[in-house]
């Protein structure tokens, strides 16, 4: 199978290797799809959950190895930031050479290409856009693709509904693919005789879509703003799909992930005024819900606070103790659960099974592993709100505050779980960090 992968990814290397450009359009165009490809191989191989690395990634990276691009004119990082991924690349390779790591090679270099592959898709980025429109163009391109998977999960979440979510879902995949992808057929009841159901739509689980979901605010918002009559309907369009499949996606989070999207966005363009007004409808709306019985909100709300209640205690109380069992670490791959792949075990992350970043961070790189993370993600805000700053046109403007929005976001999700590992984020920040340190240094053409 890896055989296979490679080669495939060689095919596309040849075929595209005096335009690289054309590897990232096909990896934007088509990265939501992947997981219909990766579910179905799964059964023969664990590297399905890297197909796409070896179908695209690869092929990109290798094809920019020999362009000779204008260095001096263009300086991807200031000094700060280079600083800070020098400082976070260090510890994770000290971290690789940890004495007392005892896993498999082969899962400590997992636990690395988790780190650090991505973080080559800030060159893809920088050097892929050659001028302004082109961040139009790729968010309006990400935006009309987002309709079929949004479209996708809807359909599921409506035949859920109509034959039975395992039934369902098994129109998709085999039974025991559609276990996998789904978590086991989880669901969760949220209302009087109201289910949710964890849907992937086309990823390869629905943690992964959740994640797409988020990122894809960012090109609709965009989209939208860069649009007129009929064209801008559609992205709405688009925006409500984007809202109705979070809802279906069944993952809980995204009742509270979505309003903090938004309140970070408010704040960023200081639109605290419409935040409070949309608050007010949002209000509104629950308690027409609620006083009209449409649905016992009850049971939803009541699961968001338990869950909020049984995490809090572990991260406030346990932390510290975690941090001081793990000061010094025990070295990259050891909290990375993609290596069960290899291991075959199960990997407990943090004290009370707590699924936590940064629990993951101090397991692997202990204290100074934490501080180099937290550095790092300081000095990725501070370069994104300079670009921000000096950024004068409106439309950008909404590009870059919206990224900042999704980025803060995942940095607040680290307190709960890892998606700032999955996919598609692993590689979607950075490709868009990329794409924004060089929007000030193109013109707008």
């Amino acid at each position: 199978m890896l055989i296979i992968f490679l080669f495939l990814g060689f095919l596309l290397l040849v075929f595209n290797k005096n335009k690289w450009q054309n590897n990232v359009k096909l990896l934007l165009i088509l990265f939501p799809l992947f997981g219909l490809i990766a579910n179905n191989l799964r059964p023969y191989s664990n590297l399905s959950t890297i197909f796409y690395d070896f179908i695209l990634i690869i092929p990109i990276y290798l094809s920019i190895l020999n362009k000779n691009f204008d260095s001096k004119n263009f300086q991807i990082m200031n000094a700060n930031l280079k600083f800070a991924f020098l400082f976070f690349i260090l510890i994770i390779l000290a971290q690789l050479l940890n004495p007392f790591n005892s896993i498999p090679l082969l899962a400590k270099l997992v636990g690395l290409k988790v780190w650090l592959f991505y973080l080559l898709m800030i060159s893809v980025g920088f050097y892929y856009i050659e001028s302004k429109k082109d961040v139009v163009i790729i968010c309006k391109t990400l935006s009309k693709i987002a309709f079929i998977p949004c479209s996708i999960a809807i359909l599921q979440f409506f035949l859920s509904f109509i034959f039975g979510f395992q039934e369902a879902m098994s129109l998709f995949y085999t039974q025991e693919v559609a276990r996998a992808a789904t978590q086991n057929f989880t669901k969760f009841e949220i209302a009087s005789n109201i289910m949710l159901m964890r849907i992937p739509s086309t990823f390869s689980f629905p943690a992964q879509f959740s994640n797409y979901l988020l990122f894809s605010f960012v090109p609709v918002l965009t989209a939208i703003n860069f649009s007129k009559n009929k064209e801008r309907f559609f992205y709405i369009i688009i925006f409500l799909l984007i809202i109705f499949s979070s809802i279906a996606s069944g993952m809980r989070g995204m009742y509270i992930y979505i309003p903090i999207f938004f309140i970070y966005y408010s704040i960023i363009n200081s639109k605290v005024n419409k935040l409070i007004l949309y608050g007010f409808i949002l209000l509104f709306a629950l308690l027409i819900i609620y006083n009209l019985k449409l649905a016992n909100i009850n049971y939803l709300f009541e699961d968001i606070q338990r869950l909020i209640i049984s995490y809090s205690p572990t991260i406030l109380e346990g932390g510290f103790k975690f941090l001081l069992d793990n000061f010094f670490g025990n070295g990259v791959g050891t909290a990375t659960f993609q290596t069960h792949y290899i291991t075959g075990k199960s990997v407990v992350v943090g004290p009370n099974l707590n699924e936590s970043h940064f629990f993951k961070v101090i397991a692997e790189l202990g204290f100074f592993g934490l501080v180099a993370i937290l550095f790092l993600y300081f000095a990725i805000i501070k370069n994104l709100l300079i670009c921000l700053k000096l950024e004068e046109d409106e439309g950008y403007k909404v590009f870059i505050s919206s990224f900042i929005a999704f980025y803060l976001l995942m940095l607040t999700i680290n307190f709960k779980s890892m998606h700032i590992d999955l996919f598609p984020s692993n590689f979607l920040i950075y490709l868009f960090l990329g794409i924004i340190l060089k929007l000030s240094k193109v013109e707008n053409k």
